[in-house]
C-alpha cells in the first residue's frame, strides 16, 4: 500500500542524486539551490508573514466576521478562530486566532512530527511491525465504531509502522495513534513541538490546548521543508492528503482540489463545560498560490454536522476570496 511513499521517503532520507550519487541525510545546503516546488512542498521561502498585507486578505477577514456574527446570532455559545496565510506571500489574517481550544485528534500531526524524526534516523524502522490486539487492549476509545469494515484493524493482525501511520492520520484512528506510540514518553512528543518552536500550546490542568495561529505553523513547516527533508515532508503532506474526512474544507473548494489537513472533534458529556468542539487545519492548494487555513470551533448546542458545515462555509469565502472567484 505504502511502498511507494517508502521508496521517495528513503530516497530522501539518503539523499541520492541523479547520477545515483549520495549526499548528507537532510542536508539543507544540499538543497538549497532545488527552490522548485514539487508535488506538495517548497522549500526554503519562510518569512515572518504580514498581517492583513493584502486588499484579499482584508476582505476575506471582513467577510469572515460577517459570517462568523451572523453565526453567532443564531448560536450564542458559538466561539470561531479563523487563520488563513499564504504560502507564496506570507500575507495572513485571522479572526480570535488566538483564542484557545481543546485539540482532540489533531494532537495525532504531533505524534506524526515525532515518528517522521524517529523514521529520519533509522529509516528501517518503518517496516517493523506490531500487534494489534484488539479494541478491549487498547488505552484509547474506539473512534471508528461504526465506520466501514475495511478502515478498522483486524485483531492479531501485524501493522508496520508505515501503515499504522496512514490509518493514524488518514483515518484519525485512535488506536493506531497509540501504537504508533508504544514505547515513547508522551512528553518527548511535547519536547519536540517546543523543539520545533511552535507557540501557543497550553497545559491547563493536563489538558492541552491549542489556537488556530500555532497549529497552522506544523503545516507550513511541511511545506516549507524547514523540519524535515523534501521526501519526508512530501510522505507527511500525502498522508494528511489522504484524509477520508469528506466535510468540512474539502466540502468548501472545488472538487479535484487537493487538500492536505486534519481534523478533530471533542465531545465530553462529562465536561459541558467545554462545549462540542470540531476543528480542521490544513493547506489548500489553491493553483499558484496555496494556503494554510485553520479554523476552530466550539458550540454548546450545534452538532458536529452543523460545525462541519460552518468550517466548509468559511473555506468557500476563503477560496473565492483569495483565488478571486467570488465570496
Amino acid at each position: 500500500m505504502l511502498r511507494w511513499c517508502w521508496a521517495v521517503l528513503v530516497a530522501g532520507l539518503f539523499g541520492c542524486d541523479a547520477e545515483g550519487g549520495s549526499a548528507v541525510p537532510g542536508n539543507a545546503a544540499a538543497e538549497q539551490g532545488r527552490l522548485e516546488g514539487t508535488r506538495l512542498t517548497r522549500p526554503f521561502i519562510e518569512n515572518p508573514g504580514v498581517r492583513d498585507g493584502s486588499r484579499r486578505m482584508v476582505e476575506l477577514r471582513e467577510r469572515v466576521e460577517t459570517r462568523v456574527n451572523a453565526a453567532r446570532r443564531t448560536d450564542p455559545t458559538l466561539h470561531v478562530s479563523f487563520y488563513a496565510r499564504s504560502l507564496e506571500t506570507g500575507f495572513w489574517t485571522g479572526v480570535d486566532e488566538d483564542a484557545r481550544y481543546l485539540p482532540a485528534s489533531l494532537m495525532k500531526v504531533p505524534v506524526l512530527y515525532h515518528a517522521l524524526t524517529r523514521l529520519e534516523a533509522d529509516p528501517p524502522l518503518g517496516w517493523q511491525t506490531v500487534r494489534y490486539p484488539g479494541a478491549a487492549d487498547m488505552p484509547s476509545p474506539d473512534n471508528l465504531e461504526g465506520v466501514a469494515a475495511p478502515r478498522h484493524m483486524t485483531p492479531g493482525e501485524e501493522y508496520t509502522l508505515l501503515d499504522l501511520l496512514l490509518r493514524m492520520v488518514a483515518y484519525s484512528d485512535n488506536h493506531a495513534k497509540d501504537l504508533v506510540l508504544a514505547g515513547v514518553d508522551p512528553q518527548q512528543v511535547d519536547a519536540l513541538m517546543a523543539q520545533v518552536g511552535v507557540p501557543g500550546m497550553h497545559d491547563t490542568g493536563g489538558r492541552v490546548e491549542m489556537t488556530a495561529r500555532a497549529y497552522a505553523a506544523l503545516f507550513r513547516m511541511l511545506y516549507y521543508s524547514s523540519v524535515f527533508s523534501r521526501a519526508t515532508s512530501e510522505f507527511a503532506l500525502d498522508l494528511l492528503s489522504r484524509a477520508d474526512f469528506a466535510a468540512g474544507i474539502r466540502a468548501g473548494v472545488p472538487e479535484g482540489t487537493v487538500v492536505a489537513s486534519k481534523y478533530g472533534v471533542h465531545l465530553d458529556p462529562s465536561d459541558p463545560a467545554s462545549g462540542h468542539q470540531l476543528h480542521e487545519c490544513g493547506i489548500v492548494y489553491l493553483p499558484g498560490d496555496p494556503f494554510t487555513l485553520c479554523v476552530m470551533t466550539r458550540s454548546e448546542t450545534a452538532t458536529t454536522a452543523q460545525l462541519a458545515e460552518l468550517v466548509a462555509g468559511l473555506t468557500r469565502t476563503a477560496w473565492g476570496t483569495l483565488s478571486g472567484s467570488g465570496t
